[in-house]
């Protein structure tokens, strides 16, 4: 079994991967699942003018949406070609739960 959890930072690329993901288990007749996690947001504060006005501030909120996708009996060849699929923007760890 194969555990890929994807961080993915704009809500854009949510859906077509999801697209991607399932297209691409129904053609190779893959089992998985595709498991929801929370949100989470950071968020950073500067100073406009770090010198005289600390008042002038300026806010940036960072949001990371994650996916745990998991395969069952899924070989390495079946595995590179979705690897290389996945958009850029996508970061994403790869973890073998047992063996191939």
């Amino acid at each position: 079994m194969i555990k890929i959890k994807f961080y993915i930072y704009d809500k854009i690329t949510i859906a077509p991967l999801e697209k991607l993901l399932h297209r691409y288990c129904k053609e190779h007749d893959i089992k998985y699942s595709l498991v929801p996690l929370p949100k989470k947001n950071k968020k950073f504060t500067f100073l406009k003018a770090p010198h005289i006005n600390k008042k002038a501030k300026e806010h940036f909120i960072l949001t990371t949406r994650k996916r745990i996708f998991t395969l069952n009996k899924v070989t390495l060849k079946v595995l590179l070609p979705l690897l290389k699929k996945i958009p850029n923007n996508v970061a994403y760890k790869v973890t073998v739960i047992g063996s191939f």
